[in-house]
């Protein structure tokens, strides 16, 4: 049996938009990796074990459909939104700078 890869502890974040979950793993200066629609952080957890040699990695669950906790009753999942739970996890985590790495199933 094979083991994954691991992403970092699963961690959790209270935002105005509710909760949510976040993975983190390394030092140095913040990538946060951002996943597309009814994918998690996971999608990464083959590229954050050798990134977390040099940078501290940030991986969120966005919610895109593979998230596992609600956003409050009052979110409205629209791609403002999201983008501003991006920065409101930032803010949360004391970061004022990163690089975003992305991916998502686009053509």
């Amino acid at each position: 049996m094979s083991v994954s890869p691991s992403l970092g502890d699963r961690r959790q974040i209270a935002l105005p938009q509710g909760a949510m979950s976040y993975r983190e793993r390394g030092d140095g200066e913040p990538l946060l990796l951002l996943s597309g629609l009814f994918v998690n952080g996971d999608t990464f957890r083959n590229v954050v074990p050798l990134l977390a040699e040099k940078f501290r990695c940030i991986t969120p669950d966005l919610p895109l459909g593979a998230h596992e906790i609600p956003m409050s009753g009052s979110a409205r999942l629209t791609v403002p939104l999201i983008a501003d739970m991006v920065v409101a996890l930032l803010d949360g985590l004391g970061i004022g700078r990163a690089t975003f790495v992305g991916n998502d199933a686009g053509r």
